[in-house]
């Protein structure tokens, strides 16, 4: 089987926002707070010609059949190294299994490094164990918790309400 990973193009944006659409379904699974009948329409058109940012498609056959999107921080002022972002990683259910979120991320290492990070960002659900397991199978460490209360239970239980970024797990790229 071979499968592309490569850098994604305007032409290749509408099936990548149709990803992320299943993307945000999916984690509805995880997340009570998700609205899975958003559709996205416009999200990464302004992302592909952004030198800061990164868009990489998994190809089978000429098929888009997952993306990888990330971005680097480096504001000058909040981070002594760059660290960039891994926000959104999803593989087609056809295609799963396949190691190919692994090939991306490995595109992303080579990318943040080209880009002079030292770290990579990562947020996962708790339960979310097959992404978790993904990310620690490449090598990513847990060192940030985001604790979310829900404001409307009287019993002021922990929920998990939506928070895309975090709990974080890092990998050291250097």
């Amino acid at each position: 089987m071979n499968i592309e990973i490569v850098k994604a193009t305007a032409n290749d944006i509408p099936k990548v926002n149709e990803l992320f659409t299943c993307l945000i379904q999916t984690e509805k699974n995880y997340d009570i707070n998700i609205n899975e009948k958003f559709i996205i329409n416009n999200f990464y058109e302004q992302v592909v010609d952004d030198l800061s940012k990164c868009l990489l498609i998994a190809k089978k056959d000429n098929e888009i059949i997952g993306y990888l999107y990330g971005f680097m921080i480096d504001d000058g002022t909040s981070v002594i190294n760059k660290v960039a972002k891994l926000d959104a990683l999803f593989i087609a259910k056809k295609a799963r299994r396949l190691n190919i979120a692994t090939k991306l991320i490995n595109n992303f290492k080579e990318w943040s490094l080209n880009n002079e990070c030292r770290y990579i960002e990562v947020g996962v659900f708790n339960s979310n164990l097959a992404a978790y397991t993904l990310y620690k199978n490449n090598n990513f460490k847990d060192i940030k918790t985001v604790m979310s209360l829900d404001l409307t239970d009287n019993k002021n239980k922990e929920v998990v309400i939506w928070n895309y970024y975090y709990p974080v797990v890092v990998i050291p790229i250097r």
